[in-house]
């Protein structure tokens, strides 16, 4: 039975070339503002909040419409710290590989960052 909340497929507006270059010169730019968040208010987030937002997150499209991902929500300060703890260990680590791989700063070019070990390069 389809969900009668879905939004039906709308094709795509045409563009010429010029139009979809200056989206993409934008994004583009838009893209390089984007920053790591490390401060946090104290403040407590409504728990209906963050379910909007899980549900929002949860409902991405996915390959297959699969949605493989998971999520948990983090009240303990204790647990919190604990995993700020372990992302800032990860980064160091990365940032070290990435210096040794390419001799330089590592937020370089991204074509010069090591590889993910999930990515896989497209042959063909």
């Amino acid at each position: 039975m389809p969900d009668p909340e879905a939004l039906p497929w709308q094709p795509y507006p045409h563009m010429t070339d010029a139009e979809r270059i200056k989206r993409a010169r934008a994004f583009s730019d838009a893209m390089r503002t984007r920053r790591s968040c490390r401060a946090f208010a104290e403040e407590p987030v409504p728990r209906e909040i963050i379910e909007a937002a899980l549900t929002a997150a949860g409902s991405a499209p996915s390959g297959a419409n699969r949605q493989p991902w998971h999520f948990s929500i983090v009240s303990s300060p204790e647990a919190k710290s604990a995993i700020r703890v372990a992302a800032e260990e990860e980064e160091r680590a990365f940032t070290k590989a990435a210096r040794a791989a390419n001799g330089s700063r590592p937020c370089g070019r991204w074509a010069r960052a090591p590889r993910s070990r999930f990515w896989k390069p497209r042959r063909g």
